[in-house]
């Protein structure tokens, strides 16, 4: 949506539930957003179930959209909180609690083996991951939350937060290593 006044027209349309207006916010966000929903799902249909279950949600809520910001920004956080309920609900988060463990390692991986990757392996290695710290490694370093914010909205103590993204970090640079040392032998 380019024009300002075309967004504000769209939404007014998708508070009246007007289905063209309907359309026409899921033609436009439903491709950003659904790559939102790979991140924090376990595959491609996983994915589209989160993305329409948010979409309902969008379009139910929409009218409480205060335009204080961007209605992509609006839409992200109803897409993470969908994704994030929908791994709660799908079987209950296993979070041990792991005292004043501070994450101090940096997990180096050297940029040109990063960059030998496509998207979409790196995404699937990120699939790959046990579900808590899938969410919380997208939660981090993509969505750029900070530990607390997870801890919140996840229920859980701050260092566990801390404790799931060094071993998700630790369990990707293994996969990556594995990865590229299966390209290497063929």
């Amino acid at each position: 949506m380019t024009k300002y006044s075309d967004e504000d027209d769209i939404i007014r349309g998708c508070c009246r539930f007007d289905e063209a207006s309907q359309y026409k916010l899921y033609n436009t966000f439903a491709p950003s957003m659904f790559r939102i929903c790979l991140r924090y799902s376990s595959g491609y249909h996983e994915a589209k179930e989160i993305l329409n279950a948010a979409f309902l949600k969008i379009f139910l809520k929409i009218n409480t959209f205060k335009n204080t910001g961007t209605i992509k920004g609006w839409m992200t956080r109803i897409m993470v909180t969908t994704a994030i309920n929908h791994n709660r609900t799908k079987k209950k988060m296993k979070c041990a609690y792991f005292g004043d463990i501070i994450d101090n390692s940096r997990i180096i991986i050297a940029p040109e083996i990063v960059e030998s990757l496509s998207c979409k392996e790196i995404l699937n290695l990120v699939q790959e991951l046990p579900e808590t710290k899938r969410i919380i490694f997208n939660l981090f370093s993509i969505d750029g939350y900070s530990h607390k914010e997870i801890a919140d909205l996840l229920d859980i103590p701050e260092n566990t937060s801390k404790w799931h993204l060094m071993t998700a970090r630790e369990l990707l640079k293994k996969k990556i290593e594995k990865n590229i040392t299966k390209a290497q032998l063929l």
